[in-house]
Parts: structure tokens; sequence; C-alpha cells
């Protein structure tokens, strides 16, 4: 049994170590028919042995909790990633109006192209995956027309991003489309401006009839772009986030109902953004148990500061704690998943200058440091026991009665109760209800640490007419209830100190025929 207990705290369900001792060591199927075989005395004691457990001679593991050189205990559950996410929706690009422009013969000239896009952005470059672009020239054109339309301080994977229009092999009045790959548009006009492309044009043939100094029309209209990253100001927009399920695993106290009240419990937010955008984070947590219950975390909004250069990270911290959020309340639930969505706002300080790149990501990291100072009142948990046998129904010789005696010495600053429902197999309904107080709290001082043990004896009897009863269970629920002191409205801590002795014994009155 000891055993057992030292593997279960392993990890730092530091507050179930005591009822690990009861709800571990319970088989599937109880069978205490070792009394019926015992013939030498009309009342009988069956010693069934000792269970110890102090805390500091457990396997400690360190990546999941925390003990202080006074050897007070926290509870550390770090969650990576409980949020990661792009800001590709903010590079998504409009469709754009069809422009027309003219080649002069025997000149070079210049034009420029606005260039609308979303949130009020003004952006300087454009760094593309695929440009498709649409032209045309009219059908009142001659044919034998070629003319050269280069992007100022633009390219592609190629070279300077110049494209190429003419009617010469080229139908006339119709759209026809050229594509480039990896590239850069230039929308600064050498830094001076935004939002717009400069476009050298030259006629570089057209037919004599045209005479020197006339405009040659075209239209070009920019059909696709895949964006891949901008510079200049993204602008300001908000983006919401999609709903992310975590589970949080609180290393055991899931196994309870609600109850307890952690006095100072932390989460610190360490978030991570290597986009070159301020961004404003208004993030909905909550705690949801697997029953549906959720508690949202009432947080403030928080301002994640921008990446100093492309392929860097920014780091932000934030500390969540009762000061601030409601942290203790979600945790008093004792959620088994976290929910986080949310939404960011983009440059939420005003205008500044920007880059965003489709690869770059926000992650959230979050760490909890759950310090063992609470309160508990009425926290319990429920197992139920199935293939129940408590006594050979096939027996006639039921002794008088059965009592079983816990004798324990405990350390520990809490009580522990444990209560039997037996079920009949067939109604379901309940037979017998037994209630029990195992361990009553050790004394603790003004600041909820023990100072002395409490050494407490209970016992428990079940008559003959109990035990007729009870061979009808197949099953039963134990509950196991714990309090803290002052009916669980005084704060403890728990220290790797603290220990408990329990031995347990039983008393059964037999009963005997004559021989005859």
């Amino acid at each position: 049994m000891n055993e057992i207990i030292r593997r279960a705290m392993k990890v730092p369900g530091i507050l179930i170590a005591v009822i690990i001792l009861f709800s571990s060591c319970l088989k599937d199927k109880f069978d205490f028919d070792s009394f019926k075989d015992i013939e030498l005395s009309p009342e009988i004691w069956v010693p069934f042995g000792e269970v110890s457990l102090r805390l500091s001679d457990l396997s400690r593991d360190t990546s999941l909790i925390s003990i202080d050189q006074d050897g007070f205990i926290t509870i550390v559950l770090k969650k990576d990633s409980i949020l990661k996410t792009t800001l590709s929706k903010a590079l998504l690009f409009p469709d754009q109006d069809t422009v027309p422009l003219a080649a002069v013969t025997g000149q070079q000239t210049t034009a420029d192209v606005a260039i609308s896009l979303f949130n009020d952005a003004e952006v300087k470059k454009i760094y593309f995956d695929t440009l498709e672009i649409s032209w045309s020239i009219p059908s009142s054109v001659p044919q034998g027309v070629e003319m050269s339309l280069q992007f100022t301080q633009s390219q592609h994977e190629i070279g300077p991003l110049t494209l190429q229009v003419n009617n010469i092999n080229n139908a006339p009045g119709v759209y026809h489309k050229s594509n480039f790959y990896n590239g850069i548009l230039d929308l600064s006009k050498g830094n001076t401006t935004h939002n717009t492309l400069q476009l050298i044009i030259s006629a570089l043939q057209y037919p004599s009839s045209i005479p020197a100094g006339t405009p040659i029309p075209c239209f070009i209209n920019i059909t696709k772009l895949k964006v891949k990253g901008m510079e200049g100001y993204i602008g300001n927009s908000q983006i919401e986030l999609p709903v992310v399920n975590s589970i949080l695993n609180l290393k055991g106290l899931e196994k309870f109902r609600e109850g307890i009240t952690f006095s100072n419990p932390k989460l610190d937010l360490s978030i991570y953004n290597n986009t070159g955008l301020e961004i404003g984070f208004e993030p909905i947590i909550s705690g949801a148990t697997a029953t549906g219950n959720v508690t949202v975390l009432q947080m403030p909004n928080i301002t994640i500061s921008k990446a100093p250069n492309p392929g860097l990270f920014s780091t932000t911290q934030v500390q969540l704690n009762n000061s601030n959020s409601n942290l203790a309340e979600m945790l008093k639930k004792l959620p088994e998943f976290l929910i986080i969505s949310g939404s960011i706002e983009l440059n939420p300080n005003g205008k500044q200058n920007n880059f965003l790149f489709n690869n770059e990501e926000i992650i959230v990291n979050g760490l909890f440091e759950i310090p063992l100072e609470f309160s508990a009142k009425d926290m319990y948990f429920e197992k139920e026991i199935s293939n129940f046998k408590f006594w050979n129904s096939s027996s006639t010789n039921l002794p008088e009665f059965i009592e079983f005696e816990f004798t324990s010495e405990n350390g520990f600053p809490f009580e522990l109760s444990v209560s039997a429902i037996f079920l009949d197999s067939i109604t379901n309904s309940v037979i017998r209800i037994y209630d029990i107080d195992v361990l009553k709290p050790a004394t603790v001082n003004t600041s909820g640490r023990v100072i002395s043990p409490n050494t407490y004896r209970s016992t428990l009897r079940i008559n003959e007419s109990d035990l007729t009863a009870l061979n009808a269970a197949k099953s039963f629920y134990l509950r196991v209830k714990i309090n803290t002191p002052d009916n669980g409205n005084q704060s403890v801590k728990i220290y790797d100190s603290y220990y408990f002795k329990t031995r347990l014994a039983a008393k059964a009155k037999l009963k005997f025929k004559p021989v005859k």
C-alpha cells in the first residue's frame, strides 16, 4: 500500500495523498469471508496493518512541483503554445480597378497607378509569390504596336519587373494575362509616398502612320496578387482569433469537485511576436469542467510589442493574479480544459512603420504557479466500486457484527471523511449509507502552517441485519470529502514535512452452534 502511495505522489497531487490511501487500495472485488473461517473465539480482532506517509520521503518531479528552502510546495504547470496564430488575414489584397495608360510615340513618359488596400493601410513595399496582370490594347489602335511598362524599383525572380504589351501577335480589344513570380512591388516612388506604383512607359514599336508625340492607349489591371509580405503601415484592423482548446491537467486535482480556493495563484503569460506590428490583444480565456461548467477569466487587455526586425521575436510578459483577474475563482471550479479565443487589433496606438510576412507568428505560452495555500470546504470526489461482494451470500454463519477501527495521527491541516453508499443490484436504490471521519485536522498557526499533529480514533460498526442487506449490493459509491479548519473557512499551507499514520483493525463477533 505504501508503494501505491509513493507512485501516486510522483505527481504533485499532494492534496490527495491521504485520499489515495483509501481509494487506491480499494479492490474492485471485496471479500471479507476470512471472518467466517475464524472459529477460535466469539469475538476476535484482526489487525490490517499501519500505513504512514511523509511528503519529504516521496519522489519529487521538479517539472511539476517547486519546493522552497522552507519546504513550502507549489504546483508548477507549464502550457506551451496555448495560442499560436498568424496575421495572414492582414495580407489580403483587394480587387483593383482597371487603369488606362498611354505610351507616347517618340517619348518616354511616367504614370502613377494608385493601389487600393484594406484598413487604410499605407504600404511602401509588397512582397509577392504570384502577380498576374491583365492588359489590353483597344481595337482602334493600328496593328504593329509594342510598348514597355517598367515598374520602377520593382522586380521579380529574373530581374526588373517590366510588362511588354503588343497587338502584333495578340488580338486587340481583348484582355491577355502576364504572370510574374517571387518579386517586390515598390509603392513608395523612391520612399516619398505610399500605395502608388510608378511606371515608365515607352512605345517600342509602332506603324509609321502614327505621328510622333501621339498617345497610344492601353489598359492594365492587377487581377491576382498572392502577397507574402508587406512593409509600411499595415493599417488598423481587428482580427478574430480561432477558438483553441487545451487540456489543463491540474495533476490530480481534477478528480475533485469544486470546493477549493487557492490563496495566491498566478498565471504568467509569455507572448512572442515576430511580426513588425504592435498588437492590442483582447483575450478570452475560460476554464471548463468535463460537465460543461465554464468560468470566464476576467483579465486586462494586453499590448504586445512588435519585433525589432524580420526574423526576430519581441517578448511581452504579463502576470495574472488576484489583483488583476479572477484566476482564483476560475481555479476554484477545478477546470479540466482551457478555452482560448479573443481578438487582436493591429496598431492600436496609431500609425507606425510595420513589416508583416505570412510565415510570422504570435505565440502565447502559459505558466501556472499554484502555491499550496488554500481553503477547502466540502471538496470531494466519488469513485464507483463495481462487482462488489461484502460477504459470501451462501454463508449462514453471519457474525453478529463487524467493527472497523481507524487510529490516525494526522500532520496535515485538513480533515477527511468517507461516505460509502451501497446500491441495490436490481433497483439501484440506496441500501445503506455509512459515514466515518477518518482524519481530523492538525493544529495550525495563524499563517496556516501545522504546529502539532492530531491523533484521532474512529469506528464503524456493521450489524448482522446490515450484512444481510449488503449482500444485495453489487456496487457502491465511495465519496471522500476534505475540509480545512473552521469548517473550510481557514486557509492552510502545505509543506513537505507533513505526514500521517493510520492503523486499521477490525473486530467481528461470531456465532457458534453447539457440537452434537
